[in-house]
Parts: C-alpha cells; sequence; structure tokens
C-alpha cells in the first residue's frame, strides 16, 4: 500500500483527498438512521433523518419515527426486547437512547412507504451526481439502507463510488500518522482502508469526541444535546462536522448556520403520496 509520508495530521488527510478527488462538496444530503440493535439482517432501522444542504445552507430536515409494530410478519416481542437491549447498552455508556416501542407505537409511521421513498429518493439524488455526508456511514447505515430498501422496499439501491463522505473515516484519518493513497481508490474503498487501519488511542466518535474538538454546538445553539442520537440530531451534526472539515481542508470561511431547535411533530399522515411527511423537523429560531 503506497501511503504519503508520516506524519499526517489535521487537514493533511483533507487536503490530500482533495488533491485527488476534488474539493470537499458544498451541496449534499446528511444522513442518519437509529436502529434496534447492531445486526443488519435482524434489527430494524427505527428512526431516519436527513438534512439537505445547498452550499453549505441548509435547505430542509426530516426525520421518522417508523412503527414495525404493526407490520405483518414482524414479531412485535422480539423487537421490544431488542429495543430495549440496545437502550440498556447505550444507559451502561452514558449514553441516552430516546426510542421505546410506546413511541414507536403512539407517534411512529408505517415503514414500508417510508423505506421505499427513501430508496428511490436516494436512487435519485446518486443518479443526478449528489453527494451523500454520514458519520461511520459506509460501515453501519448504508448497509443497513441497503438491506431495508431490498427487503421491504423491494428496491435495489445503486452502489455509489465518490459518493460517501464519511465523516468519521475523515476523522480518523486526521490522526493517523500515513494513509492510504488516494490514487486509483473510490472514496469509499479509501474508507474502508481507513477503517481497517489499526489506532491505538485514536477516536472519532460523533458527540463524546468530534462534536467536543471542534465545538459543534457552539455553530448551532439551539442543538439540544438531550437529543443525542436522534437521527436528525446526529444528521445535523455530521453535517456541522462536514463544513468544519472543509474549513480545515481549504480555509473556507463557513456561513453561520441557522439557529435551530427540534420541536413537537405534526400529526402524521398516511406516507404514500410519493412525498416523505415529516414526523419531526428542526424550525428556524429568530
Amino acid at each position: 500500500m503506497s501511503q504519503f509520508s508520516a506524519p499526517l495530521t489535521g487537514a493533511a488527510p483533507l487536503k490530500a483527498w482533495e488533491e485527488v478527488l476534488g474539493q470537499l462538496p458544498n451541496s449534499y444530503m446528511a444522513l442518519d438512521i437509529e436502529t434496534s440493535g447492531f445486526s443488519t439482517a435482524s434489527d430494524f432501522i427505527l428512526s431516519i433523518g436527513h438534512v439537505i444542504v445547498a452550499d453549505g445552507v441548509v435547505v430542509d430536515c426530516l426525520e421518522f419515527l417508523l412503527n414495525w409494530f404493526d407490520v405483518d410478519g414482524v414479531d412485535g416481542r422480539e423487537l421490544a426486547r431488542r429495543i430495549k437491549s440496545s437502550s440498556d447498552y447505550m444507559e451502561k455508556q452514558g449514553k441516552r437512547f430516546h426510542i421505546t416501542p410506546q413511541l414507536l407505537q403512539q407517534r411512529g409511521v408505517n415503514p414500508i412507504p417510508v423505506i421505499t421513498e427513501y430508496a428511490q429518493l436516494l436512487n435519485q439524488h446518486l443518479a443526478q451526481g449528489g453527494k451523500l455526508v454520514m458519520h461511520n456511514g459506509i460501515f453501519f447505515d448504508w448497509p443497513r439502507l441497503e438491506f431495508h430498501a431490498r427487503t421491504w422496499g423491494k428496491v435495489t439501491l445503486s452502489e455509489p463510488r465518490n459518493a460517501i463522505f464519511d465523516t468519521a473515516m475523515l476523522e480518523k484519518a486526521s490522526m493517523a500518522a500515513s494513509i492510504p493513497n488516494l490514487t486509483n481508490l473510490s472514496i469509499e474503498a479509501w474508507s474502508r482502508r481507513i477503517y481497517a487501519m489499526k489506532l491505538a488511542g485514536v477516536k472519532w466518535d460523533l458527540h463524546n469526541h468530534c462534536a467536543t474538538k471542534y465545538n459543534l454546538l457552539s455553530k448551532a445553539n439551539s442543538l439540544d444535546p438531550s437529543h443525542q442520537h436522534s437521527a436528525l440530531y446526529d444528521a445535523f451534526l455530521t453535517h456541522l462536522l462536514f463544513q468544519e472539515f472543509r474549513t480545515l481542508s481549504r480555509q473556507f470561511v463557513v456561513q453561520e448556520v441557522q439557529r435551530v431547535v427540534l420541536i413537537d411533530p405534526p400529526t402524521v399522515q398516511e406516507v404514500g403520496t410519493g412525498h416523505l411527511l415529516p414526523v419531526s423537523r428542526y424550525g428556524h429560531l429568530g
């Protein structure tokens, strides 16, 4: 494996990336999911949220809670057990898991049309050359989106090539002594090599590491940290992190991010009209 000269820290991997693949995009979809556990095939996407960014400005934010308890073929007791197990696991790590079976049943929507429409939206986005920004998305979010799209939405997601910018792998690479040469590698293949590197003491957790290191909450003062690990909050935080990487790589002057806050969701109508309907969204504050 060819490598850049050591040591490489901070913006060097980002600059190296741009030299080969071009500038980090300023228009993209930041995406995040929350699941009932770690298994791609056995666990379920419980919430999905995205942030649409055009020229550095957030133009749309949506989040859905997905109620699988009313779907034929889903074992509700087993799903509830998995949700409880995930909640216990995160609690032991000092993290809060917001999703409960009761929340999904009270405020969730039919997951099948949501999964189907997201799959179609993502395929359209990729076909138009759109970019995706996710945190550990190549290894966690995307495989689960692929599985759900194929299994429940009966849609095959297009294979992304030079489309997924994984902020977790960018952060890991920024602390590596050397990184793989990008020549002849797609962004996704490069990220897989970064993921496989054994780096003692290197951290890239979105909340406990990145948000603190880059002071991300100061860039959107109304983001309530109590909403950590909800899909829309994490998608928005990933967007802020990616903009920080743009700043590091190009000395880009980031426009002031609009202050946002998670507001109470509206009444949910059945999804199936061809348009994604929000379960919760971020609203503008003066």
